[in-house]
């Protein structure tokens, strides 16, 4: 991923932690000369400075069907974004649009019944948990839990994270904190995401 010096994030724990609040992310492998992509959702696990991702996709999706063990894997995670509009600028400049996002390249496994049905337990815990859930994989009953049948389990071991918060940081600081303000004012959550992000990160870096 291409990222200019003044928007690259090099903090690995700071990345996981983006990786763990948009974790549905795209897997793209290669296959025949033609990319692949999955929509899925992740699992982290960061132990010892090495990230590992478990996922599924449908045994009907052709993506998996090529893999080789240890075959490099992109996985891309992205948060929210906005357009900025050249009115907000003290000066005339172009238009352009903040963003954050991360890109992960891995070795990939597929992974089968105990740990297969471990993953699945994990995910289902982890987002049943946010919406304050009792429901848990363990507790389904069998023709229920039995359609992991239908899925590939995956694990990718990260050996390179790269990752981009562009948040108008080549502007100035009042210049920035305007253009967070109009963005907290406009209509739609992800504007109003990218406009506290901003502030947050400007009211750390006065500490």
């Amino acid at each position: 991923m291409y990222i200019p010096e003044a928007f690259h994030q090099t903090d690995q724990q700071e990345i996981v932690r983006f990786i763990n609040a948009n974790n549905f992310g795209i897997l793209l492998s290669q296959a025949n000369g033609r990319i692949l992509g999955t929509h899925i959702p992740f699992v982290s696990s960061w132990q010892e400075g090495v990230l590992t991702l478990t996922s599924h996709i449908a045994k009907a999706n052709p993506q998996w069907k090529d893999w080789k063990q240890d075959e490099e894997v992109l996985a891309i995670f992205s948060g929210p974004h906005a357009f900025i509009s050249a009115s907000w600028y003290h000066t005339e400049e172009v238009p352009t649009w903040n963003y954050l996002a991360a890109h992960v390249y891995a070795k990939i496994r597929i992974i089968e019944e105990e740990e297969l049905i471990e993953a699945l337990t994990k995910m289902v815990a982890l987002h049943e948990k946010q919406r304050n859930s009792s429901i848990r994989f363990e507790t389904f009953e069998e023709k229920t839990s039995r359609q992991y049948k239908g899925v590939v389990g995956i694990e990718l071991t990260v050996h390179e994270m790269q990752a981009v918060e562009k948040l108008s940081q080549k502007r100035s600081d009042l210049e920035n904190n305007d253009v967070a303000d109009q963005l907290i004012n406009q209509k739609h959550q992800s504007d109003h995401e990218i406009g506290r992000i901003m502030k947050n990160k400007s009211s750390k870096s006065d500490l």
